[in-house]
């Protein structure tokens, strides 16, 4: 997909940064997990998914000036091992921080195949956010507004609103928990308003005195839909486990690296399919 090559244009441009820095860190994370869909259609009724992620973050100060780089990759299977859905994508972030609050935008790109349904998406969202960090705990928000290039036209969206929050609280030099909300819209068959919502929490642990840490994550999506549509509704629940190695300073990287319109892509097209 085109997608693929943009996000690679834009890593490349971004990786000279450190060099240029005043304080640069990220990390990298694989998490293997269980998703679980229900829908009152018989397609996804009580059906089981096998799925890995791959997320990565990587950021820049220049005194007040930052910069930040997200990419994921996220992979389903049926339990028998057919595949069910995937994408790959990228959030680039630019800040300035005002009064120790991180202020910015961001452009975030996506290629998403949902094999099961036989669609391909590409994905754009673009918007406004910011982030504090208070010591032992920190927030972060943004909204913005996501397109769907969908290879199915009735499942396209353009122009639809997104938003996220989280917040997490280090317990001591060991245990971090971070919680979230994030959401998108999108359109099927051009009268079904469709609203995507996740909702999470996330344990993490330090291993030792390496730079590694295991994290356990609760996902909870809901899909619902209004129009021809109407009533119908799917949700997915999902148990994730892994491990992220964190270097630099942790607070290169202050921004949400939400790919809440990724997941709605691929949403749009489980629904459209269950329904």
């Amino acid at each position: 997909m085109k997608t693929t090559a943009h996000i690679a244009l834009i890593a490349l441009g971004l990786s000279a940064a450190p060099a240029l820095a005043q304080d640069f860190g990220g990390n990298v994370a694989l998490g293997y997990g269980t998703y679980h869909l229900d829908s009152n259609a018989d397609d996804y009724e009580n059906t089981f998914l096998l799925a890995t992620t791959i997320t990565g973050s990587i950021g820049a100060r220049f005194g007040d000036f930052g910069s930040q780089l997200d990419l994921a990759s996220f992979d389903s299977k049926a339990a028998d091992g057919d595949p069910n859905s995937s994408f790959s994508g990228g959030v680039v972030h630019l800040f300035y921080n005002i009064s120790d609050y991180d202020v910015g935008v961001f452009y975030g790109m996506a290629g998403t195949d949902h094999q099961s349904g036989g669609d391909t998406a590409d994905v754009t969202w673009y918007g406004l956010e910011m982030a504090r960090d208070f010591g032992q705990y920190s927030i972060a928000a943004q909204i913005g507004l996501a397109d769907s290039d969908n290879s199915h036209s009735s499942i396209d969206f353009a122009n639809e609103f997104m938003f996220g929050a989280e917040a997490s609280y280090d317990h001591d030099s060991d245990l971090t928990f971070v919680g979230g909300l994030a959401s998108s819209g999108g359109e099927i068959h051009s009268d079904t308003d469709f609203k995507f919502t996740n909702v999470w929490v996330e344990a993490s642990y330090d291993i030792g005195s390496t730079d590694f840490e295991s994290f356990a994550r609760v996902d909870y999506y809901i899909a619902t839909g209004d129009g021809e549509v109407d009533n119908d509704r799917l949700t997915e629940a999902s148990i994730t486990l892994g491990f992220r190695y964190e270097f630099g300073n942790q607070a290169s990287t202050p921004m949400m690296d939400s790919m809440i319109p990724a997941y709605t892509a691929l949403a749009t097209s489980t629904y459209d399919e269950a329904v």
